[in-house]
């Protein structure tokens, strides 16, 4: 190949590979389907924050059209609950969208 400087920086060991990059940090690895828009879907989930807040009320119908599965959390953001939530968030974002509601 011609760039072996950085597959050798990011551990890539096989082609073809889709990485998302924050600076020169590769934060995940897509594995999923290799459409165009899973690809784009999988872009949306990593690029902002873990959770994304919901606030407007036809905000909802919106995601329930655009997304087939998705996680809302209700409620103040803080305690164990939401601390909970928010880390399996930050594990799953590669795979779900995580949304939350202020009550």
């Amino acid at each position: 190949t011609r760039f072996t400087s950085l597959a050798t920086k990011f551990g890539v060991t096989g082609f073809p590979t889709i990485m998302f990059l924050k600076g020169d940090v590769a934060t995940h690895t897509y594995y999923g389907d290799r459409t165009k828009e899973e690809i784009i879907n999988f872009a949306m989930r990593v690029s902002g924050p873990p959770v994304k807040p919901i606030t407007r009320p036809d905000s909802l119908d919106t995601l329930k059209n655009s997304n087939p599965l998705f996680f809302v959390y209700v409620g103040e953001y803080e305690g164990p609950l939401w601390e909970t939530y928010y880390q399996v968030a930050e594990t799953f974002q590669p795979h779900g969208f995580f949304y939350s509601v202020s009550p």
